[in-house]
């Protein structure tokens, strides 16, 4: 009896063993909750062209996206959390419902940034019906249209198991804004 007892003792032991600790990725694209994303924008409203660089660090439904210009000049970060949205630039803070509307109050012009988070991750939004798409062989966006934006995926990336878009141009009136999503962290 004593062996059976000493083999499962080792046994129970062993499975409480800890293991290093592993990095988890989704297994697919639409399961991704927390990442983060850097690159370059280049935004074209009517004839006026800004560019800069983004960080967009996604927590759930909370998001900080944040924008500065070559060399560090001028920069925006935008903050979506339980206390709302908020708007930060030119050292004063400007809250509103949506981010839509803060965008506007201040450039002009929006984007839907709820759609976006899936935009950017080569996906249509589930938040608005799908006006058209085009796929490759494999599967992957082409071509989108949402809310009135078309959306070009020009080259896409792959992140360990994931493949994600790396361009992406979306046009709407007389806006474009062209993404280079360079560094994903997940």
């Amino acid at each position: 009896m004593r062996p059976f007892l000493l083999t499962a003792l080792v046994l129970l032991l062993s499975s409480c063993a800890s293991t290093p600790p592993q990095r988890l990725l989704p297994n697919d694209i639409a399961a991704m909750e927390y990442w983060l994303l850097e690159g370059k924008i280049a935004i074209k409203h009517h004839r006026e062209s800004h560019s800069g660089y983004f960080s967009w660090q996604q927590n759930l439904e909370d998001y900080t996206i944040r924008i500065h210009g070559p060399l560090g000049q001028g920069s925006a970060r935008l903050v979506s959390n339980h206390r709302g949205i908020t708007l930060h630039a030119d050292g004063r803070e400007q809250s509103a419902s949506t981010a839509e509307e803060l965008m506007t109050m201040n450039l002009g012009w929006s984007f839907p940034v709820k759609d976006m988070t899936w935009w950017v991750r080569g996906l249509a939004s589930p938040h608005s019906p799908i006006d058209h798409e085009e796929r490759n062989e494999n599967g992957l966006l082409l071509s989108l249209e949402q809310q009135g934006w078309t959306l070009n995926y020009l080259r896409h990336q792959q992140l360990d198991q994931l493949t994600l878009p790396y361009k992406l141009i979306a046009v709407r009136n007389n806006t474009q804004i062209t993404l280079l999503l360079k560094k994903w962290e997940l």
